[in-house]
Parts: C-alpha cells; sequence; structure tokens
C-alpha cells in the first residue's frame, strides 16, 4: 500500500479551506444589492487554484516537497488563491464604506460578514501552502486506509 506524508494530508486540508472560502465567497456574492464585481474572475482563480492545490498534495506525495513540478503547483495555488483573496477584498471594502454611513444595513452587514469570514479563510488557506513548501514530505509518512 502506497504511503501518504503528513504533508499530504495538510495540503488536503489547505484544499478544504480553499473549497469552504470559495463557497462562502459565493453565498456572499448572492447578496442582492452587493454581488462581487467580476465575479467570474473569482470563481476562475478559485478553481484553478484548487485544481494546483490538488496537484501540491499529489505531486508533494509522489515526488517530494523539492521537486520543480510541486513547487511550480504550490506557487500556482498561492497566487491564484491570492487572486481570488485580492477580489474579494477589494469588494467587500466597498460594502464596509457603506457600512460607515448606513450602519442599520442588514443586506450590507450579511455581506460584509460573509465577506470577511471568506477572507480570513482564504488566508489561511493559503498560508496552509507556503508553511507545508517548508516541510518534508518524504520522511515521514502514515500508511493509508484500505
Amino acid at each position: 500500500m502506497k504511503k501518504l506524508s503528513i504533508n499530504f494530508f495538510v495540503n488536503l486540508v489547505g484544499t478544504v479551506l480553499g473549497l469552504v472560502a470559495f463557497i462562502i465567497a459565493i453565498v456572499s456574492n448572492g447578496i442582492e444589492g452587493y454581488g462581487i464585481t467580476n465575479f467570474g474572475l473569482v470563481v476562475l482563480f478559485s478553481i484553478l487554484g484548487l485544481v494546483c492545490s490538488l496537484g501540491v498534495a499529489f505531486l508533494g506525495n509522489m515526488f517530494g516537497n523539492d521537486h520543480f513540478l510541486t513547487v511550480l503547483a504550490r506557487i500556482a495555488t498561492v497566487i491564484f488563491l491570492g487572486v481570488a483573496l485580492a477580489l474579494v477584498i477589494v469588494n467587500r471594502v466597498e460594502v464596509a464604506g457603506t457600512l460607515s454611513w448606513d450602519r442599520e444595513n442588514e443586506a450590507a452587514k450579511s455581506a460584509w460578514s460573509t465577506g470577511l469570514v471568506s477572507t480570513i479563510i482564504y488566508v489561511v488557506g493559503t498560508l496552509v501552502f507556503v508553511v507545508t513548501g517548508f516541510f518534508s514530505s518524504k520522511k515521514k509518512a502514515v500508511e493509508a486506509a484500505a
């Protein structure tokens, strides 16, 4: 049975965090009157980041963290998720501006709170891939479940 490294599982956690952040961004976009401008780009970069993050997990397990394919996938993951994060931040800053003069606007509060949660999870998910780049993926392995 193929051994899976701890790094593999941590990278999968980063992928799940990216997916959760993306889903919350979709919810934030669905709030009437406070949709995310250029949401198609958020979708595109999030999906590209998620695909690359799976590549990081599987390539890292096959070749190790120092292999150039794993490094390229990791860099692409951080870039794509970072761009999606930036697009969400830019749009939710506008909502924060609305709340500064209209504190009773419930739709804006909902858009702001979901956007903020999405932003935090995007940051944590992206940081997982930055941090795991410094881990050794070949030395410590856990036997895969049957």
